[in-house]
């Protein structure tokens, strides 16, 4: 069981949105996959011995999705990739990150339910108490 950072209390997306600083540094696609990974480590699965994470795809074409990793050698030691697409920015990156975390961690999801609201919120805030909009990102 993956250990959460403190709950922040949110009633709505618009107050993970005043979280944001006003105007946030871009995103490259490097950064994009080292923060997606490093996210999912810290709130969906810690690495466990024997345990491949398929990882992070950057794909223009699409916001934050799956891949099927039924392609990677040998199959059965990766889970599901994950899609990328940081032109989008920091702030879409990590509310389409969020839904992506809270389908994996909750067994009957809602797309918009307070879990989820509380789960970005948390993520928000873990990124900006770790200083990653101010270069410190991995």
């Amino acid at each position: 069981m993956v250990t959460r950072p403190a709950v922040v209390q949110v009633q709505s997306y618009r107050d993970i949105n005043e979280m944001w600083p006003t105007r946030l540094p871009s995103v490259t696609a490097p950064q994009a996959k080292a923060a997606a990974t490093r996210l999912y480590h810290e709130f969906v699965e810690k690495p466990k011995p024997g345990y491949k994470f398929g990882g992070i795809e950057v794909g223009y074409d699409t916001t934050v999705g799956l891949k099927d990793a039924k392609d990677a050698h040998p199959p059965w030691q990766w889970e599901d990739l994950i899609v990328v697409n940081p032109q989008n920015g920091r702030q879409d990156l990590m509310h389409r990150l969020s839904h992506n975390f809270h389908a994996r961690v909750h067994s009957t999801p809602r797309e918009h339910d307070p879990r989820h609201l509380q789960l970005e919120a948390q993520m928000v805030n873990w990124v900006i108490s770790h200083k990653w909009l101010d270069g410190k990102l991995p």
